[in-house]
């Protein structure tokens, strides 16, 4: 539809819609039959006028701030009649042209959702999502912690994700735990710093959304939890102890492993902004941070060296074991 969507610099006229507009109508002038287009015009004013219907009833039922009639008689179940009156009457006129129309509108809907375009209007479906993930998440306050019900929640402390990308395709490929993913983001500095700030804010890590799909068949998403703080470890902290929500939160840390664990004292400027990284007392303090929090813990090393878009060649087999054996009670004795 962006072809059809160019307007004229001269007057910001969209002149190929037009045509397509013209050429529309001429295509339903020339059926020679009012009475053959009309059912379907009124099919789609149905649809129109129901979708109004539904969209008000959703808005109500959400709870939306936005959503403020000043009509003193309305009522949200009057919306929601509307709406099935609207149907209804779609039906009764013709079914198979209703079925046709609302086939049509929703090829639309989904085309529109699926293009995902830039437009400034607020959508009943935005208000609605946000207004059941509060009520799930409130209904989760009775949730038990039990081994049958375990999930793996991970904080990876990638710093950005895209700096690390080899970690978060690594937790990525743990997807069958379907818990949340954490990417924990230090900017290290001080508030007094107002470069630390101003980077902060320029990126916008409050929406904390990051999805990679550069590899097929491995989705890597998660949310990006970003904290101000004098140095690393003073990072990972407020991440260990605000990072997720709810009974959403990371019970697993992940760390890079320190490759270079020799060097135990690193160059360190006038600024802590231009620090990188930890030193070996840091990243050990970081691990035992991890254990008192409670928090199980994974150290990735040479995971950049993973050729994610390697694939089993025709006529071999990816079928092979991995032997677990854990040191709790007997030492695993029980599994050999």
């Amino acid at each position: 539809m962006k072809f059809f969507s160019v307007v004229r610099e001269s007057d910001q006229s969209p002149i190929r819609g037009y045509f397509l507009t013209y050429f529309v109508s001429g295509c339903c002038i020339l059926i020679g039959s009012l009475n053959a287009i009309a059912p379907l015009i009124s099919m789609f004013f149905m649809i129109t006028y129901g979708l109004i219907n539904l969209s008000t009833f959703v808005l109500e039922i959400s709870k939306s701030p936005s959503w403020r009639p000043k009509f003193i008689y309305y009522n949200k179940w009057v919306s929601f009649f509307g709406f099935l009156l609207c149907l209804v009457i779609m039906f009764l006129t013709s079914w198979y042209i209703a079925l046709a129309s609302i086939l049509i509108a929703a090829a639309i809907y989904f085309y529109i959702d699926h293009t995902d375009p830039t437009v400034n209007w607020g959508s009943a479906n935005q208000a609605w999502e946000f207004y059941s993930v509060e009520k799930s998440m409130m209904r989760m306050r009775r949730f038990v912690s039990h081994v049958k019900t375990y999930r793996p929640h991970y904080l990876v402390m990638t710093g950005e994700p895209e700096d690390r990308l080899h970690m978060a395709r690594f937790v990525g490929s743990l997807r069958k735990g379907y818990g949340i993913t954490v990417y924990g983001n230090v900017l290290t500095g001080d508030w007094n710093y107002k470069s630390t700030v101003k980077t902060f804010r320029s990126k916008k890590f409050d929406y904390g959304y990051f999805e990679n799909t550069s590899v097929d068949g491995l989705k890597v998403r998660g949310f990006v939890s970003s904290v101000i703080a004098n140095n690393l470890r003073a990072g990972l902290q407020s991440l260990l102890c605000c990072a997720g929500l709810g009974v959403m939160r990371p019970n697993v840390l992940m760390l890079g492993f320190k490759e270079n664990w020799d060097v135990v004292e690193k160059k360190e400027s006038k600024s802590n902004e231009d620090r990188i990284g930890a030193s070996v007392d840091e990243y050990v303090a970081m691990i035992r941070d991890g254990f008192k929090m409670g928090m199980s813990l994974m150290i990735g090393r040479n995971l950049q060296k993973i050729n994610w878009d390697e694939r089993v060649p025709e006529g071999g087999t990816a079928d092979g074991y991995i032997d677990v054996y854990w040191l709790v009670d007997d030492g695993g004795l029980t599994l050999l």
